[in-house]
């Protein structure tokens, strides 16, 4: 029982210690904090340095539990002077941790975790170019003295994280008419120092509202920002994201993951994203093969993508598929265009396969053969090609059962809004064919003497099978 007594003691001692301290810092918090002095600082340090508006509605809250923060309601940080219309930002809760330490022994305020709840932000591009994103301070504010050693400003900014949940995100470009939305973002980074990286989650639903298409998405990387008079850069090194979209690119679905070194992403009137290398493994559902689920890997390199004249450049790609139990691979070996202009070129090849497997798994009928053993095997490879007029396959080396088809074929693609039918041009040659084991058996009927009723099929000519299907008519 000593025991027990002494550590129920020693528990009782601790607790009281935790319990003073608690009391004490509730005390030197409120003597040393008075969080309705920051209204005014926050107000004039964001105007003097943007130019811009910020609103504090309702009262600056110090909350102690969990210690310590300052927390405001809701917050509007305005547009830029000659923009209308929604504000650029609004948030419905803010909180503002502040370190504990710094705040006791030197009566400083040092920010940790900024936690927003219900974010909106409104980015607004016009046709000449000028947007609502770029920060540059007020004329006035540039013929003002620089502050005074000791004073706070946004070159040396530093916080212990970022926090974000429930976020909107609008974005209207009128230079080329884009419109798209992100909601439910939900948003994590580590520490953030002037411009070191810093590591982010993100988990968000995004649309294209012209067409609504878009899905979820959820990424992981780490981030440097990067900012100029004309752009901001956004590099996210050790990339790693998890995709569900419908309706990308003509496409049902598109599931998956992707990953980079780094992808740069450059938001300027000419807003580009480029990566050295990227690797996806996804999945894809398509119109054309409605049962069909196509499993999808490839390796891009030197890829370049300029979002808002939808062209891009390609350095190479490898790149594996399964469609209908055919294994396909597919190259790019040289530069390459793709977007609104499209110059692809490389090799396909696939290994054996069955046709009537291949058929039979795309529900086609399967052609009737005198040979039960034909149209069990075929491989092949050839160059493959995709411009702006024409997709098709060249230098073609193909392998069917026992025949050798060399040669080309290609399929024009029509302009947009054209109602010309397009061509398929073909230029094949076959070393050699087995009549016998490939052509229908013929019709029981047709060797019967007898007088029989007319098929549709047999005797669509009726005159060349008169004495055979009789004169029906």
């Amino acid at each position: 029982m000593g025991a027990m007594s002494r550590l129920l003691k020693w528990i009782f001692l601790a607790l009281a210690a935790i319990g003073l301290l608690g009391v004490l810092i509730a005390v030197a918090v409120y003597t040393l904090v008075d969080p309705q002095q920051y209204r005014a600082i926050a107000i004039e340090a964001v105007q003097r340095t943007t130019g811009r508006t910020l609103t504090l509605d309702g009262e600056v809250k110090l909350k102690l539990f969990p210690c310590c923060a300052v927390q405001v309601d809701t917050a509007t940080l305005g547009n830029p002077a000659d923009f209308e219309g929604e504000p650029f930002l609004r948030v419905a809760s803010a909180q503002l941790a502040i370190r504990l330490w710094p705040l006791l022994t030197r009566r400083e305020v040092e920010i940790g975790t900024v936690e927003l709840d219900g974010l909106q932000v409104n980015l607004l591009g016009r046709a000449d170019g000028s947007n609502n994103w770029t920060f540059t301070g007020p004329a006035e504010a540039q013929s003002t003295p620089p502050p005074a050693a000791g004073d706070t400003s946004l070159s040396s900014f530093s916080v212990a994280g970022i926090r974000i949940s429930n976020g909107t995100l609008n974005y209207q470009d009128a230079a080329d008419d884009s419109r798209y939305r992100i909601e439910g973002l939900d948003l994590k980074t580590g520490p953030i120092a002037n411009a070191a990286p810093f590591d982010l989650e993100a988990a968000f639903t995004g649309h294209d509202l012209k067409d609504n298409s878009g899905g979820k998405l959820r990424l992981k990387a780490r981030i440097t920002l990067a900012t100029d008079a004309n752009a901001t850069s956004v590099t996210l090194a050790d990339l790693q994201a998890d995709a569900d979209l419908r309706g990308i690119g003509g496409l049902d679905s598109l599931s998956g993951n992707f990953g980079s070194p780094a992808m740069m992403v450059r938001l300027a009137d000419d807003t580009q994203v480029s990566a050295a290398e990227l690797s996806t493994d996804l999945k894809l559902t398509t119109p054309e093969l409605p049962d069909q689920t196509i499993p999808l890997k490839a390796a891009l390199t030197g890829l370049r993508y300029d979002v808002d004249v939808d062209g891009g450049t390609l350095g190479g790609l490898t790149a594996t598929a399964s469609v209908a139990g055919v294994e396909l691979k597919v190259n790019v070996d040289q530069p390459a265009t793709f977007g609104a202009h499209n110059n692809l070129r490389g090799i396909l090849q696939f290994a054996e396969v069955s046709p009537r497997d291949v058929l039979a798994r795309l529900k086609e009928p399967v052609p009737v053969t005198a040979d039960q053993n034909v149209l069990k095997r075929l491989s092949g490879k050839a160059n493959w090609f995709l411009t702006d007029t024409d997709v098709g396959l060249e230098k073609m080396t193909f392998v069917l059962d026992d025949s050798r088809i060399s040669g080309s074929v290609s399929r024009q693609i029509p302009a947009e809004g054209s109602k010309a039918v397009p061509r398929t041009r073909f230029d094949l040659s076959v070393d050699a064919i087995n009549a016998d084991r490939t052509w229908s058996p013929p019709a029981k009927h047709l060797r019967r003497p007898k007088r029989l009723t007319a098929h549709p099929l047999l005797c669509g000519w009726r005159q060349c099978h008169r004495n055979s299907c009789g004169d029906n008519s």
